[in-house]
């Protein structure tokens, strides 16, 4: 398990964006949900699923 920092966080926005092609909604909003969910005391980490515990919350980066 790795936490993200914040530029690895943009740099993911930033890279499903452009891989999505627009499809993924607006990045001013992907931007809007890193920031409130940074104001909340939240972090982003990458894991393998087998590392997860069974209650935990997940999502892909970018509406994807």
């Amino acid at each position: 398990m790795r936490e993200l920092s914040r530029q690895d966080v943009l740099d993911m926005l930033a890279g499903s964006a452009i891989l999505g092609t627009g499809g993924g909604g607006d990045i001013e909003e992907g931007l809007e949900y890193i920031d409130a969910a940074e104001t909340a005391g939240k972090r982003f980490v990458m894991a393998d699923v087998d590392e997860l515990p069974d209650d935990a919350m997940v999502c892909t980066p970018y509406l994807l």
